[in-house]
């Protein structure tokens, strides 16, 4: 045997390491995901939805960060708690409307949506938290980027989509 070299040994060895590499990526990501979802599981509370009502909910136009008043809103509302666990923030759904009347109806056009509205307490303190039976003053904003002009009224919903708390919280209750 003169001077031949086989290639087949190193080019399996480099397969078998491109193979090893692929896999501890893709493993790697499927924890990450794993582990994410799990941290977004522990945040989600014990307290039911429908044991938590809003009142006095108010929608201003805002021009905070140089934002145009046609896109940015701020959200305002009371929160009462009427269950035995406490929350830190709600999670919940805008939707703008174009109604011909004062009435939301099927003659209504959707013009704008959030579905990413976060209320919190309207306090600098990080962590502060709705107590059970309680009510408490509550803000988030609005984005409702590229809505059209209203021709009639400018009538809005929101819908508590999910309550969160710290994993603190989630563990101490």
């Amino acid at each position: 045997m003169t001077g031949k070299f086989s290639y087949k040994i190193p080019l399996a060895l480099g397969a078998l390491f491109v193979l090893i590499v692929v896999g501890a990526i893709v493993y790697s990501h499927y924890a990450w995901q794993k582990g994410l979802s799990d941290f977004e599981a522990s945040l989600v509370s014990k307290t039911p939805i429908d044991q938590v009502q809003t009142s006095n909910l108010q929608l201003d136009a805002t021009t905070t960060g140089g934002c145009p008043p046609t896109v940015c809103y701020e959200l305002s509302a009371e929160i009462k708690n009427d269950s035995a666990y406490p929350f830190n923030w709600i999670t919940g759904a805008l939707n703008a409307y174009d109604c011909p009347t004062e009435t939301i109806n099927a003659d209504c056009t959707q013009i704008g949506q959030d579905t990413d509205v976060i209320l919190t307490m309207d306090s600098e303190v990080v962590g502060d938290d709705f107590p059970p039976n309680q009510v408490r003053e509550a803000s988030g904003w609005v984005e409702l980027d590229g809505m059209p002009p209203v021709k009639g009224y400018f009538l809005w919903t929101y819908t508590i989509t999910q309550l969160q708390e710290m994993p603190s919280n989630a563990s101490s209750s």
